[in-house]
C-alpha cells in the first residue's frame, strides 16, 4: 500500500515535478501578462485599452477552457494535456513577438488561453488528486507555491532577456523553453498511480449541468468568485495603488514583497492545513485582505503600504488553494477533478472582470480609496458567505 507520510511515496516526486509545471505555466501564463502589456504598446504603439482588452479575452476564454480540462485529461492522460498545454503557450508566447496586426494579438492570446487552461490551477489539481488524499492539502500548497515562484524566477528574466536581445528575440526564446523543457517534462515525467489513494465518501455530485444545480457547489463557487474579482483586481493595479506614496521603485519592491509573502503564506498553510476548518480558514485568510485593504484606503503612507503588501499577500496563494481542498472534503473522490475544474472555471470568469472594475471605480471617484474599501466589503461578504452557506449550516 502507498504511504502518503512516507519521504520515499512516488507522489512526491509528481509534487515536484507540478511545482515546475506551475513555476513556467503562471511565470509566462500569468505574471507574464503585465511585461507583455507594457511592452506591445511600447514596441507597437497600440493603445492601452486594445492590448488590456486582449489580455482580458484570454482570460475570460481561458476560463471557460478551464471546465473541460478534467475531461481532458481523463481522455487523453494529463501528460499529454499539460504538454500540449506548454507547446501552446510557448506558440502563443514565440507569436507575442512577431506581431504586426492587432487581428494577431488577438489570435495568439486565443491560443494562449487553451495553454493556460491546460496548465494551470485545474490540471494540477486533478494529477495530485490522483495521488493523495490524506495530505492533499500540503501537496497542493507545494505544487502551487510555483505558482508564486514564477513571479519571481520567470518575470524578471524576461525583463533582462527583453532587454539583452530585445522583445522579438526575447518572445522567441521563452517560447522555445517551454516547448523544448516544459513540454518534454509533463510528458516524461507525469505519471498516474497505479492504485489511486482511497478517500473516504462523500456525497456525490455527477456532471456539470448537475454542479451547476447544486447549493454545494455554488456555496463554495460564488464565495470564491467574489474574491477572484477583489484579488485580481488589487492584483492588477497595486502597482499604480502604491506608486504616488512609494515611487515605481518602491513600488515594484512592495509587489514583490506580496509575492514573497503569498509564498510564505501558502507553505504555512501548507503544513497544518489538512488539520483545520478549511471554510473558517478561507474566512480568516480573506477577512485578513480586508483588513489590509481598510488601513491601506485610510492611511496610504509608506509603513501601512509596505504592511498591507505584506498582510495581504499572505493570503494571496491560500485563496487558489484552498477552494480544492473544500471540494475535497465535501465532494466525493471521483468527482474532485470535474468539481475543481468547473469552480475554478467559474471563478477565474468573474476575476477576469476586476481590474476593469477597479480602474472604473477609480475614475469614477478620483482616486483609489472608495473601490478599495468596495473591494474590502466584498471580501467581508464573502468570508461569511464560505461560513454560513455552509451544507447544514444555512443561515436562519
Amino acid at each position: 500500500m502507498s504511504d502518503e507520510h512516507s519521504r520515499a511515496y512516488r507522489g512526491w516526486r509528481m509534487v515536484a515535478v507540478c511545482f515546475a509545471v506551475a513555476t513556467l505555466a503562471w511565470g509566462f501564463g500569468f505574471y507574464g501578462q503585465g511585461v507583455y502589456l507594457a511592452h506591445l504598446i511600447a514596441v507597437h504603439g497600440w493603445s492601452l485599452s486594445l492590448v488590456s482588452g486582449a489580455v482580458t479575452g484570454f482570460y475570460f476564454v481561458s476560463a471557460l477552457m478551464v471546465a473541460f480540462v478534467a475531461d481532458w485529461i481523463a481522455r487523453f492522460g494529463a501528460p499529454r494535456v499539460i504538454a500540449g498545454g506548454m507547446i501552446a503557450t510557448g506558440a502563443a508566447s514565440a507569436t507575442l513577438g512577431l506581431l504586426r496586426e492587432p487581428w494577431q494579438l488577438y489570435a495568439a492570446y486565443l491560443l494562449m488561453s487553451l495553454g493556460w487552461a491546460s496548465t494551470s490551477l485545474a490540471a494540477i489539481t486533478t494529477v495530485l488528486g490522483m495521488w493523495f488524499s490524506a495530505r492533499r492539502g500540503l501537496a497542493v500548497s507545494l505544487a502551487l507555491t510555483g505558482a508564486s515562484a514564477g513571479g519571481i524566477l520567470v518575470v524578471p528574466a524576461l525583463q533582462v532577456l527583453i532587454e539583452a536581445r530585445g522583445f522579438t528575440n526575447a518572445m522567441l526564446i521563452g517560447g522555445a523553453l517551454l516547448a523544448c523543457v516544459g513540454a518534454p517534462l509533463a510528458l516524461w515525467l507525469i505519471e498516474s498511480p497505479a492504485t489511486p489513494p482511497p478517500p473516504a465518501a462523500r456525497p456525490a455530485a455527477h456532471g456539470k449541468a448537475a454542479l451547476l444545480r447544486s447549493f454545494r457547489f455554488w456555496s463554495i463557487a460564488g464565495a470564491f468568485a467574489i474574491v477572484w474579482v477583489t484579488q485580481t483586481a488589487f492584483l492588477t493595479h497595486e502597482i499604480n495603488i502604491f506608486s504616488p506614496a512609494l515611487g515605481a521603485t518602491g513600488a515594484a519592491a512592495a509587489v514583490a514583497a506580496t509575492t514573497f509573502a503569498a509564498v510564505a503564506g501558502r507553505l504555512v498553510l501548507g503544513a497544518v492545513v489538512d488539520r483545520l476548518d478549511k471554510r473558517l480558514t478561507t474566512t480568516l485568510s480573506v477577512s485578513s485582505q480586508a483588513a489590509a485593504l481598510v488601513a491601506l484606503a485610510l492611511w496610504p503612507e509608506p509603513a501601512v503600504i509596505w504592511a498591507t503588501a505584506v498582510v495581504y499577500g499572505l493570503s494571496v496563494g491560500n485563496v487558489i488553494t484552498l477552494p480544492a481542498l473544500i471540494v475535497q472534503h465535501e465532494f466525493e473522490p471521483h468527482a474532485f477533478g470535474a468539481t475543481v475544474a468547473l469552480l475554478t472555471s467559474v471563478t477565474q470568469m468573474f476575476g477576469a472582470f476586476g481590474p476593469a472594475l477597479l480602474g472604473f471605480g477609480r475614475d469614477l471617484a478620483g482616486g483609489y480609496s472608495v473601490p478599495i474599501i468596495c473591494c474590502s466589503l466584498l471580501n467581508v461578504c464573502a468570508g461569511a458567505a464560505v461560513v454560513l452557506l455552509k451544507p447544514g449550516v444555512r443561515p436562519s
